[in-house]
C-alpha cells in the first residue's frame, strides 16, 4: 500500500549511512564475507580431491614416494578439513562466527591451502627451468594457483596471502636453482602475480558489493514484511473496532426504539413505523386497524403489591401480547399501563377478534407468586378500543377515536373489548 511504500521510503533515507539505500556496517559486511567464503569453500573436498590425484600424477615422475604420499596425505587433510570448518561456520550465524574469528581461521586456513599447494614446486627435479616434468609441475601450480585464488576472492586478505605464498614459494624455488632463465622467470613470475592481484581484487571488489546488496535487499524484505504485519494487524484492529462501533450502533439503536423495560417498540418507534406503513400503502385502498388497550387497575397493583410486582406484570403483558399477535403486526408500550397495537391490512370485524382474542390471553394468563416475587397470584385484564385507520384518515382522529372505546370499555365495566364508532 502507500503507506506502507512510504513507511519503507522513510526507513530507507533514516538509514541511508554509507550514500546506497541502507547503511550496512563493517561487521555486517564481514559476516556476509564469511558467509559467501563458507558457501565457495564447499565444492574443495571433490575439486581438491580430484586435483590432488592429478597433480600427485604428476610430479611422481620426479619426485620420492614419500614425498607424494606427503603431498597426497596433506592436501586430503587440508581439503576434509576445510569443508568441516565451512560447515561449522554455517551452522553459526554469520555474526557470531565474526565474533568467534572464524573470518581470521579461513584466511589462515586458505594460506595453508595456498602453501600445500606451492610446495609441489620443491619436489621438482633442478635444473627447474629445463626438465620437462619439473616445467610441467611449475604449470599445474600456476593452474591451481587460479583455482585457490578466485575461491579465495572473498577478502582483500585472503586474496593477498594465497598469491603472496604462490609468488614467494616459486620465487624461492626458482632462485635455490640455477641457470641462466632464472631472471627472465622472476620478472615473469612478479608480473604474472601482479595481473593475478588485480584482476582478483576487482572480483572481490564485486562480491563484496554483491554482499552489500544481499544485505541491503534483506533487510528491506524484512522491514517491508514488518510493515506489512503491522499494517495487517492495524486492519485487523480497525475491523474490531468496527465491529464494536457497529455492535454499540445496534445497540444504541434498539434502545433508541425499544421500551427498556418490556422490550416493545417505545412510542417515537411506532410512530415512525406507522408514518411509513402509511406513506407506502398510500396509494392503497386497504384498511389498517388500531388497537389502543390499558391494563385494569394498574395503580392498585403498583400500591398493593409494589412496584416491582408492577413492573413484572408489565414485562407478563408484553410476553402475552407478542405471542398472540400476528407476524406483521406492530406492537409498542404507548405509555404507562397502555399498549398500542398496528394492524396492517386488517378490517374492523377482523381486528375486533384479534382484540378480544388478546383480551382473553391476559385474562387468562395469571402470574403466580413465584414470577412476581410474591406469596399472592395476581390477576391482570386490559381494557380494548379499537378503531379503522383509512388510507386517508388522520391518525390523531382515529387514535382518539381508539381511545374514546377504550374509556367507553372502561365506562362499561373493564376488561371488555369497544370498537369506535
Amino acid at each position: 500500500s502507500s503507506v506502507a511504500h512510504q513507511e519503507v521510503h522513510a526507513v530507507v533515507e533514516e538509514d541511508d549511512l554509507t550514500g546506497e539505500l541502507i547503511g550496512v556496517s563493517e561487521g555486517q559486511l564481514r559476516a556476509g564475507l564469511l558467509a559467501r567464503l563458507a558457501f565457495t569453500d564447499r565444492p574443495i573436498v571433490v575439486s581438491g580431491v580430484l586435483g590432488t590425484l592429478i597433480t600427485a600424477a604428476i610430479v611422481a615422475w620426479a619426485a620420492t614416494w614419500w614425498q607424494v604420499a606427503l603431498f597426497v596425505s596433506t592436501r586430503l587433510a587440508l581439503a576434509f578439513g576445510t569443508h568441516a570448518l565451512s560447515r561449522r561456520v554455517n551452522a553459526l550465524s554469520p555474526e557470531v562466527a565474526v565474533a568467534q574469528g572464524y573470518l581470521n581461521v579461513m584466511d589462515a586456513w586458505m594460506a595453508a591451502v595456498a602453501l600445500s599447494w606451492a610446495s609441489v614446486v620443491f619436489f621438482a627435479p633442478s635444473p627447474v627451468l629445463q626438465e620437462a616434468p619439473a616445467v610441467l609441475s611449475l604449470v599445474a601450480v600456476i593452474a591451481v594457483e587460479s583455482v585457490v585464488v578466485l575461491l579465495a576472492s572473498v577478502t582483500k586478505r585472503s586474496i593477498l596471502v594465497v598469491i603472496g605464498t604462490f609468488w614467494a614459494c616459486l620465487t624461492l624455488r626458482v632462485l635455490l636453482d640455477s641457470g641462466d632463465a632464472r631472471v627472465a622467470f622472476l620478472l615473469c613470475n612478479l608480473a604474472y602475480h601482479l595481473l593475478l592481484a588485480m584482476h582478483a581484487l576487482n572480483v572481490q571488489r564485486e562480491t563484496e558489493r554483491q554482499v552489500r546488496n544481499e544485505i541491503v535487499n534483506r533487510v528491506l524484505l524484512e522491514r517491508v514484511t514488518q510493515l506489512h504485519t503491522r499494517e495487517r494487524q492495524h486492519r485487523d484492529e480497525l475491523a474490531r473496532v468496527n465491529e464494536q462501533l457497529q455492535s454499540a450502533l445496534e445497540q444504541s439503536e434498539e434502545a433508541a426504539n425499544h421500551d427498556h423495560l418490556t422490550g416493545v417498540l417505545n412510542r417515537r418507534s411506532f410512530l415512525d413505523r406507522t408514518f411509513r406503513h402509511r406513506v407506502a400503502t398510500k396509494q392503497d385502498s386497504e384498511m389498517t386497524a388500531l388497537i389502543l388497550l390499558d391494563l385494569d387497575r394498574f395503580k392498585s397493583i403498583n400500591d398493593g403489591h409494589g412496584h416491582g410486582v408492577g413492573d413484572a406484570v408489565l414485562v407478563h403483558c408484553a410476553d402475552v401480547l407478542r405471542r398472540e399477535m400476528r407476524a406483521n403486526d406492530v406492537l409498542a408500550r404507548w405509555g404507562g399501563e397502555e399498549f398500542i397495537v398496528l394492524m396492517p391490512n386488517t378490517t374492523g370485524e377482523e381486528a375486533l377478534a384479534c382484540a378480544e382474542r388478546l383480551r382473553n390471553a391476559l385474562a387468562n394468563a395469571e402470574l403466580t407468586g413465584t414470577e412476581v416475587g410474591g406469596s399472592d397470584a395476581v390477576q391482570v385484564t386490559a381494557s380494548f378500543g379499537v378503531a379503522t385507520l383509512g388510507p386517508h384518515d388522520a391518525f390523531h382522529e382515529v387514535l382518539r377515536a381508539a381511545d374514546s372505546a377504550l374509556y367507553a370499555a372502561k365506562a362499561a365495566g373493564r376488561n371488555q373489548v369497544r370498537m369506535a364508532e
